[in-house]
């Protein structure tokens, strides 16, 4: 079940920082160095912070999130999905990525639903404007760049790689 659903650069790795949880990214170096928790990036063999699956997945909370639910700058047992866990005594399963744009999230939970239709989802939803950008959006915003730089003002307006068709031979050239 569920065999696509992984973090394959993540899998079975164990960090000591991770993305701004870093000396180097971090805003606050001396919050950052006199932090009082051990912190450490365990993975597990799908790529998520979390301990291997149990064989009762249907029973489990799914709490499927970003960075927060991640719990980027928070020791394990410190995570919101964790500490469910310890309240709830009911297993949670952590799908989460630091990072993930709210289609991502939306994606998984689909997933989730679909092949385990589990009893308890928990969504942890990320920043509103944190959407996936289609790949013909940035190329046709990089074209529109392009175009402006190199534009005569006799030209037509070519607002997207697909109105390149309508330029003349002579513009192309």
């Amino acid at each position: 079940m569920l065999t696509d659903l992984r973090l394959s650069s993540r899998a079975n790795k164990v960090w000591s920082e991770s993305g701004i949880d870093s000396w180097e990214k971090c805003l606050d170096r001396k919050h950052f160095s006199g932090y009082p928790h051990a912190i450490e990036y365990r993975y597990n063999d799908r790529g998520f912070r979390d301990q291997a699956w149990p064989d009762d997945l249907k029973n489990a909370i799914w709490c499927i999130g970003d960075s927060f639910t991640v719990g980027i700058g928070q020791p394990f047992d410190h995570i919101w999905p964790q500490m469910l866990a310890k309240q709830s005594q009911t297993r949670t399963v952590n799908i989460s990525m630091d990072g993930a744009s709210n289609n991502w999230i939306a994606r998984r939970t689909r997933d989730i639903m679909q092949q385990i239709n589990p009893r308890h989802v928990i969504v942890m939803w990320s920043y509103d404007e944190r959407r996936e950008i289609p790949n013909q959006t940035l190329l046709d915003e990089k074209w529109q760049q392009i175009y402006t730089a190199i534009r005569d003002p006799a030209w037509p307006d070519c607002d997207s790689t697909h109105d390149i068709q309508y330029l003349s031979p002579e513009i192309l050239s």
